[in-house]
């Protein structure tokens, strides 16, 4: 007995050991820490990318070139060719075959208004079927082509007049297709550079 109580006596103590509260410090580290909504992460750069200096400009999208937009130029004077062609080819002929003898005036008048609605309505459905209201699709086709649209219209029908003198009743079917052709391809060169110039400034939208 006694020697028992000697050894608990001489048995030197020792400290519980107490493990480090964790949960405060990562309280404050948390609280320390920006937070990663007002200090976004940059972006991932890929590997091989070379980081740029700071406060270099990101690369922009290059502009058209002048020849992109003669070619694009071209594509929308064609289809507002084939709109204005619809309502004035259409016009002159039905003229030329029923109403041979009708005024050159009032033809060229009919055909010109024919071939602006159609041309017109042509633009407005293209721009609804990329998406546009209709609402905002009709003003937007008639400021961005209306020009366009005179002009060519002007030019088709100056060609008609001045090939067949204001009288096309002793032409033949042959003969007047041919002076049609003609204007046509006057009705693409008009208003080609106009086209391309709009779209070299942004002021067309397709």
């Amino acid at each position: 007995m006694t020697n028992h109580l000697t050894d608990h006596l001489t048995e030197p103590r020792t400290e519980p050991r107490t493990e480090p509260r964790t949960e405060d410090s990562t309280e404050h580290l948390q609280a320390a820490a920006p937070s990663p909504c007002c200090h976004p992460a940059p972006p991932a750069r890929s590997h091989g990318t070379a980081a740029q200096p700071h406060g270099a400009m990101a690369p922009q999208a290059s502009a058209p070139t002048s020849g992109g937009i003669w070619w694009r130029a071209a594509q929308n004077t064609l289809v507002c060719l084939f709109g204005c062609t619809i309502g004035d080819v259409g016009v002159v002929v039905a003229s030329w075959m029923w109403f041979p003898h009708a005024p050159m005036l009032l033809v060229m008048v009919v055909a010109i208004i024919a071939g602006l609605m159609t041309s017109l309505a042509l633009e407005t459905w293209w721009l609804v079927r990329r998406g546009q209201a209709f609402r905002s699709a009709l003003p937007m086709a008639f400021s961005m082509s209306f020009i366009s649209m005179v002009a060519m219209e002007t030019a088709m029908n100056l060609v008609d007049l001045g090939l067949t003198g204001g009288d096309r009743g002793h032409l033949s079917a042959v003969d007047y297709l041919g002076i049609l052709a003609l204007g046509e391809i006057a009705g693409f060169l008009v208003p080609w550079p106009y086209n391309a110039w709009r779209l070299k400034h942004g002021r067309s939208c397709h």
